[in-house]
Formats: C-alpha cells, structure tokens, sequence
C-alpha cells in the first residue's frame, strides 16, 4: 500500500472528483504502474481518496492511499513524468494497511485570497469572537440560511490572506462558501482559495500520520 501527497492547482481545480478519479487511472496506465483491484463483476482501482475538494477550489495538500506494491520513489517519478504540471505526486509513502483518512481527517486548513484588505481583519475578528454565524447555503438546490460557526476550528486574516481551519468530513463547511460570504460582506472578489493541510480530530498534520507508518 502506497500513501501519495498530491497537488491539484491551476486548472485541475475545476475537475470534478469522478473525472479525477479517471484521471487517475488513465495516468496508471501510460505511466505502466500496477495497482491492484477489487474482486467482483465489475472490478475497479483500489483506490483510497481523502476528503475530497468543492470544485474550483486549489491545493497542495491531496493524499491518496493506492494498493500498490512499487517502491515510493519509483512510483512518485512515474506518476509525474506521466501527468500533468497542475497534479503532482509531492511525497508518498510505503504503508502496511490502508489508513482511512477519509475518516481521520476532520479538518482542511485553507488560505483564501481576496483582492483587497479594506475590512477584512475586522471580519475575521468578529467571526472568531461570535458563537454563532449564519451564512446562505445550498440546500436541495435552494439557499438556505446554515449556521455554520461549529464548522471554524480557527480563523486569522493577514493583509488581503485568510487562514481558515474548517471542518470536513460528516460535518463539512466548504471553504468556497465561507468565502463567498465574507466576500458579500467586504463587496470584493475571491482571488484564490487553497487547501494548504489537512489535520485530524487533535489538530495533527496529515504529514506527520504518515510519518508514523
């Protein structure tokens, strides 16, 4: 089993995660990398997504668990001669058994961009100083009113930059709609928004759980 730490930037962000996981496969193949698959009449790849992200969103922080029996080095130069600048393989990692971090990681930590600071720092504080914060969010192709200040481990703005630890998982707060809302608040634009990390229920990087296998 084989942990890979991916990129998804650029124009990649706009894939949907079904056209990823193809992507996927395709890039298995031209790059001749043997992965193991499921038994059954419809056999498939074994592989093993974290949470996934909103589409447009960027990051430098996706990982992967793949059945694999390649040495980490050799499959992470394969992968990247055969796939594209904007999904990368940035480390991986030899494993005994799959580590589920699709239910492990609870939180993402994002850096979201806005094109200026006027009233952005004051914002932030006051999102982080309230109990409660109700923003609109699609329900059933309706927007709704969601309280959502549950979802906000942590929240801290630098010049035009906000650092945001959200919530992923069963209970999930996608960073696009956060930044939506506090963009309508400001009367500015997005510029970019990118999953930096992604932690666990005690706050640990996902690099150092997979350190530790």
């Amino acid at each position: 089993m084989l942990i890979m730490k991916y990129t998804k930037t650029g124009t990649a962000a706009y894939l949907p995660h079904l056209d990823l996981l193809r992507d996927f496969q395709r890039i298995f193949r031209r790059a001749q990398i043997e992965v193991g698959f499921s038994e059954g009449f419809h056999p498939h790849m074994l592989l093993y997504f974290a949470p996934p992200l909103a589409l447009g969103t960027q990051s430098i922080a996706e990982y992967c668990a793949i059945e694999c029996g390649m040495s980490a080095g050799e499959f992470c130069e394969r992968f990247n001669r055969s796939s594209t600048p904007d999904v990368q393989c940035v480390s991986c990692v030899e494993a005994a058994k799959n580590p589920n971090l699709a239910a492990k990681l609870c939180y993402g930590e994002y850096r979201i961009e806005f094109e200026r600071s006027e009233g952005l720092s004051a914002l932030v504080s006051k999102i982080a100083s309230s109990e409660t914060l109700s923003i609109p969010y699609p329900v059933k192709g309706e927007m709704q009113q969601r309280e959502v200040r549950g979802a906000i481990r942590s929240i801290a703005a630098d010049g035009c930059t906000v650092t945001a630890v959200l919530s992923q998982g069963n209970v999930t707060l996608r960073a696009d709609r956060l930044a939506d809302y506090m963009a309508g608040e400001l009367g500015c634009e997005v510029d970019r928004i990118v999953r930096v990390r992604q932690l666990t229920q005690d706050g640990v990087n996902a690099d150092e759980l997979l350190s530790a296998l």
